[in-house]
């Protein structure tokens, strides 16, 4: 998710059933929603959520998780792969001790060559199961077919605002609204 080692989710096991395991991932823009199973042998079913359509599969020992993109996603990121999936992440499932992540996740918070989130005011809830996302000078609604919306915000009041649909986000957004060297955008 950007770079390695800067992203943990968790392996439930016994979920179901005794020894099955399950991915829960809720720490990152594109959560899953339910837990995956972790049984397939290649390829695992579609996961349709939100404006979300994605699949993970097997590399050896590693999970990797694709994002469809058939049609112009503005929130999705990644490289394009056949038929129109795109490689988000490549999953190590080894259990690690969380001071393995210290020198890589210092990186993310410090070094802004590492993470865009330096240079880019980002933030996604879901309310409903539908996105609602603020990324640098644009809000993003998904509508009821699943589409994002896009409005593009004409002044930094605009944007100030829309922080308010962030209530747990708000103060430290409105922080960063605060910082941000507002430049409207050119066409």
């Amino acid at each position: 998710i950007g770079s390695s080692d800067n992203h943990i989710l968790n392996v439930v096991t016994d979920l179901v059933a005794p020894g099955d395991r399950h991915l829960v991932d809720v720490g990152i823009g594109y959560p899953t929603f339910e837990p995956v199973p972790l049984d397939f042998t290649h390829e695992s079913r579609t996961y349709r959520h939100s404006f979300l359509e994605y699949k993970f599969v097997w590399e050896g020992d590693r999970l990797v998780r694709y994002h469809c993109s058939r049609e112009a996603q503005p929130l999705i990121t990644g490289t394009l792969v056949v038929d129109g999936w795109r490689r988000i992440c490549v999953i190590d499932l080894t259990p690690r001790d969380l001071s393995y992540f210290k020198k890589s996740m210092d990186m993310v918070y410090s070094d802004p060559a590492v993470s865009f989130f330096h240079r880019s005011l980002r933030a996604i809830v879901y309310p409903g199961l539908k996105a609602v996302s603020i990324r640098d000078l644009s809000l993003f609604l998904e509508n009821n077919c699943h589409k994002l919306e896009e409005t593009k915000f004409e002044d930094v009041s605009e944007l100030v605002d829309a922080v308010k649909l962030f209530p747990v986000l708000y103060s430290d957004a409105l922080c960063a609204v605060n910082h941000l060297s507002y430049h409207k955008p050119t066409s």
